[in-house]
């Protein structure tokens, strides 16, 4: 049982496999670019605009959730293009949400697994730019959801 659900030994804490999460199984996700700067990357005048979108459904387990339709930021530079590419591996794998109760509103819908900016400013506390760290901590939340830099074609 403990290796249908965790794809890590539980003793040496290695991984094996690919996790698939239990993100809702209809939804969409598609990007564009936008010719804005974020700030605190001056290396780049555009953006990459990203949207999450989730239909009202009903989980794996037979639970109804509210649909949700979140919008992303990311700068169009190596590191915005990388955590894209990323993005969509966790998105096809079902690990880039999951469904549970929303810290902010409440209600039983599609959350964070790992974290998007959903604001162009604000800096990290509005969840928006500059963030310094936002590069690293994605990875770590990537990788944290069994997605990382290998998972991308050669």
């Amino acid at each position: 049982r403990w290796f249908a659900e965790k794809r890590r030994c539980p003793r040496c804490q290695c991984s094996f496999g690919k996790t698939v999460g239990k993100q809702p199984r209809v939804g969409s996700f598609s990007w564009k670019l936008e010719d804005f700067p974020l700030a605190g990357h001056s290396d780049t005048k555009q953006t990459i605009v990203i949207q999450f979108r989730f239909p009202p459904g009903i989980d794996d387990d037979g639970n109804t959730f509210e649909g949700r339709s979140p919008k992303g930021y990311l700068p169009c530079n190596t590191q915005g293009i990388l955590l894209l590419e990323l993005f969509k591996v966790a998105f096809r794998r079902r690990v880039m949400f999951g469904i549970g109760t929303s810290m902010t509103f409440g209600s039983y819908r599609p959350t964070f697994n790992v974290h998007i900016k959903t604001s162009s400013h604000g800096g990290a506390a509005k969840h928006g730019y500059p963030d310094p760290d936002y590069y690293k901590r994605s990875l770590d939340e990537l990788k944290a959801n069994g997605v990382t830099l290998a998972d991308l074609p050669g």
